[in-house]
């Protein structure tokens, strides 16, 4: 080709992408990622890590989250913008401590310290520091006159079985006097998470390469990572039966008809819907078993917290079989336990225009609420 074909071929390009770009800022909302520069230490500078990714997504050794052989991480001293955070639209700041925990430094002469551990639902990334349940226990301790420390080892698309492995790392370092565990139906397994290809700097502010990435990282994700959990497909199959023959369902509102939640909580059978099998129980109660033992290890005392689906939440009919389940074996356990869900449901009804969940499990700032309050009356007592 000559010279002024090629100017000419480079200058359609252009205009294409420019056409592309412009009618992708028409149509689609801005893209959803995280902004975010880590730190070594506190009083050092940023080093030249940086990138830019969904906040609930995985992460590489740029990001937010690592991978480690018992399940992801926080980077410890990470410092982050959430942009147009996907349950909110709101741009929430993020930082880690020296332990990879959302929040500020540990305090060595606060006590009692809290250690909660949960997913994202504890870590709360779509709702600024102070407004997580976990801050706000704290800020209302402290109005109180008394010393609360509460570390929030909450990290999003994590199970039971992460946990207890954060809680054998943490224990020794963060030295806490309570541990929180803070449970929700699809705990069993980890849920799956998708690493994000990075966006090239040069073209990280379009909108249309932005979600270009996303979509070739979810196909990467789908055709490398079939399950996405631990679990066998033998597992899951067997699941599926149980649930088909102790909860009979068919097509309806999942809200009016205990049958239309049946099928609902099968067709979740990979997420809130597992902890309806007996076998997922049963896996759920032997970790909780060894989070109790890590517990005395260290010296802290274990209380669960048991955090329901919305779905749970706004039908008409009580289904609480797990928690049900679970509340007794804590109890055989001698375990400390507070079901979310009599207070959630309470006030759902009270006043059903006040919504309490962005999804079906994360928390808005007044639902946020509602758990601290409820929490903090509980372990006040304990």
């Amino acid at each position: 080709m000559k010279r002024n074909e090629w100017l000419l071929l480079g200058f359609s390009l252009l205009i294409a992408f420019g056409a592309c770009e412009l009618i992708t800022r028409l149509v689609a909302p801005p893209p959803r990622f995280l902004a975010l520069s880590r730190m070594k230490t506190v009083s050092e500078k940023p080093v030249e890590e940086s990138g830019k990714l969904d906040k609930s997504q995985g992460g590489s050794k740029n990001w937010l989250f690592y991978a480690t052989p018992s399940g992801r991480r926080l980077r410890p001293h990470a410092r982050g913008v959430i942009e147009n955070h996907y349950l909110n639209g709101k741009n929430i700041f993020i930082r880690t401590n020296a332990l990879g925990l959302r929040g500020e430094e540990v305090d060595p002469a606060r006590h009692p310290r809290f250690l909660y551990l949960g997913d994202s639902v504890t870590m709360g990334d779509y709702l600024d520091e102070k407004e997580t349940f976990v801050g706000l226990i704290e800020a209302r301790a402290n109005q109180n006159g008394a010393r609360w420390q509460n570390l929030n080892a909450g990290i999003g698309s994590i199970g039971i079985g992460t946990e207890r492995a954060m809680l054998e790392e943490l224990g020794p370092l963060a030295k806490p006097d309570v541990v929180v565990l803070n449970f929700y139906l699809n705990d069993v397994v980890s849920s799956p998470a998708v690493e994000l290809i990075p966006v090239p700097p040069l073209l990280a502010a379009s909108w249309m390469v932005q979600y270009a990435f996303q979509a070739a990282s979810t196909v990467r994700h789908l055709v490398g990572e079939p399950d996405g959990v631990n679990l066998k497909g033998a597992d899951w199959k067997k699941w599926q039966q149980d649930l088909a023959t102790l909860y009979p369902g068919k097509k309806g509102n999942p809200k009016t008809e205990r049958a239309a939640f049946n099928e609902l909580m099968q067709k979740n059978l990979r997420d809130w819907g597992s902890a309806w099998s007996p076998d997922a129980l049963v896996r759920i109660t032997q970790e909780i078993d060894h989070i109790q033992r890590l517990s005395q290890k260290f010296n802290a005392k274990l209380i669960v917290v048991l955090h329901p689906v919305s779905w749970q939440v706004e039908a008409d009919f009580l289904a609480d079989e797990p928690q049900q389940q679970l509340i007794q074996n804590l109890k055989a356990r001698n375990i400390p336990a507070v079901d979310l869900l009599p207070v959630l449901r309470t006030a759902y009804r009270t006043a059903p225009a006040q919504p309490l969940f962005y999804d079906q499990c994360h928390h808005t700032a007044h639902g946020s609420r509602l758990v601290a309050d409820t929490l903090y009356d509980f372990i006040s007592h304990q």
